[in-house]
């Protein structure tokens, strides 16, 4: 038998088992790989021949793996023992595997065979196990659990060592009593447990209450019993009893969530108004006006009047940058913002859709409303503006959509809807820049 055919019988042989097999060479290349190899290290059928074994294997063992050869490799022969290590699949994840390696000779050279299991569903059950092991026994530490009865024929109280323990008292130096038991509660929560045992007795029912304990040290304490009655053959209540837990790091917990949640609400908020708002202005930004008017749009369907749609440019502004600088330009802007925002009703919406373009939407209005409160905007940004800063002017395109033609859009996407609107008023502000500018121009939608 030929070398070749030695290997090739030894591969169909390791195919057939469902451990994985790798054998190396002196040099460290694999030679041999059966199927479930492969497979374990995230490779396709015979990919893994040829390969150099410390690709397999993590950098802190595989930066040794050469030095452990050469040290040791001729001392391999066959070793009962196997030993878990990490592997290192295709993608580059590290797993655990247990391996047995035994020095072999095959088509007459000396070879190294290992058996690898991956032990990665074994190791995570054992890592679950533990897990779980440890969590119940801190449950049952953290839980402490008391129990206590009341006699009330004869008045006695009596306590497990776990209640003793939250009331901070030595069972050895203090014998409970009803009336001390009940002082150890908060001043303001005294008469709540009063009630809570007189509508128990008088009802033969159960109860479950959380209030505020002082223990011995005066430390405030969040407990939480749960007690029901027993019941003589007569039908009288004789007894109360029940069990008793300090809830406290609990109550904690809650509490810290609770302001937790209230914080993080708060800045949801915050950041849902700083990405609605624009930085420079103060005003609705580009994603606000679309999501309003997105909303507007749907209003309208249910009103008699339609939507004015104003799109406004201030003239020459690159020239006032150029000019005079670009902090006098941001106050230009926000000095136009505030005015635009000063001169619209509670309906409307003034937003800046980015550098000096801002839009003004009048929801609820007439065609014959739009003009006159164009001319207005114009008119108090020409003579309006701080003298502080250069002469600002503004031109403006106006459009109109009456209910009709928002019924009649109804169908569209809502943001088709909306740039079908823009694009009315953008055309009239074209012409209102090519008529010379500072000046008002109306574009009718036409559907």
């Amino acid at each position: 038998m030929t070398d070749a055919q030695h290997k090739h019988t030894l591969h169909t042989s390791f195919n057939m088992l469902a451990d994985s097999v790798i054998v190396i060479g002196t040099n460290s290349i694999i030679q041999i790989a059966n199927q479930a190899a492969d497979k374990m290290f995230g490779y396709g059928i015979g990919e893994l021949i040829g390969l150099d074994v410390k690709t397999l294997m993590p950098k802190s063992i595989a930066d040794h793996h050469d030095t452990m050869m050469q040290s040791h490799g001729s001392t391999i022969n066959n070793v009962g023992q196997s030993r878990q290590v990490l592997a290192k699949r295709r993608d580059g994840s590290l797993f655990p595997i247990e391996i047995a390696i035994a020095k072999q000779t095959i088509a007459g050279a000396p070879a190294y065979v290992g058996v690898v299991r991956d032990m990665s569903l074994r190791v995570q059950a054992e890592t679950t196990a533990r897990e779980r092991l440890h969590m119940l026994t801190m449950a049952e530490q953290m839980a402490g659990i008391g129990y206590w009865s009341v006699d009330l024929l004869s008045n006695q109280l009596s306590w497990s060592d776990q209640v003793y323990r939250i009331h901070g008292v030595d069972p050895s130096l203090y014998q409970p009593n009803i009336a001390d038991a009940i002082n150890f509660y908060h001043p303001d929560d005294r008469d709540k447990v009063n009630e809570f045992m007189a509508q128990a007795i008088a009802q033969k029912s159960s109860f479950e209450f959380e209030l505020r304990l002082l223990n011995k040290s005066s430390q405030v304490r969040y407990v939480r019993s749960k007690g029901d009655v027993e019941v003589n053959s007569e039908g009288d209540v004789v007894a109360l009893f029940g069990v008793f837990q300090d809830v406290t790091e609990y109550k904690m917990i809650q509490q810290q969530l609770e302001h937790r949640n209230r914080t993080l609400m708060q800045t949801t908020i915050q950041l849902e108004h700083q990405a609605n708002t624009d930085n420079l202005t103060g005003i609705a930004n580009r994603r606000a006006f679309f999501a309003e008017m997105e909303q507007l749009l749907d209003s309208l369907k249910m009103l008699d009047g339609g939507l004015g749609l104003l799109m406004i440019d201030i003239d020459h502004f690159k020239q006032i940058n150029d000019t005079h600088g670009h902090d006098t330009g941001d106050k230009v802007l926000m000095e136009v913002a505030d005015m635009l925002k000063l001169n619209t009703r509670g309906l409307d919406m003034v937003a800046r859709l980015g550098g000096e373009e801002f839009v003004v939407a009048l929801p609820n209005s007439k065609i014959h409303h739009i003009a006159p409160i164009a001319e207005r905007y114009r008119q108090n940004i020409e003579t309006g503006i701080s003298e502080q800063l250069p002469n600002v002017t503004i031109s403006i395109g106006s459009t109109f959509v009456s209910a009709n033609q928002l019924n009649s859009m109804a169908a569209l996407p809502a943001k088709e809807r909306i740039e079908t609107v823009l694009k009315q008023a953008d055309l009239a502000l074209y012409k209102a820049k090519s008529a010379g500018r500072n000046q008002v121009q109306y574009e009718e939608l036409m559907l």
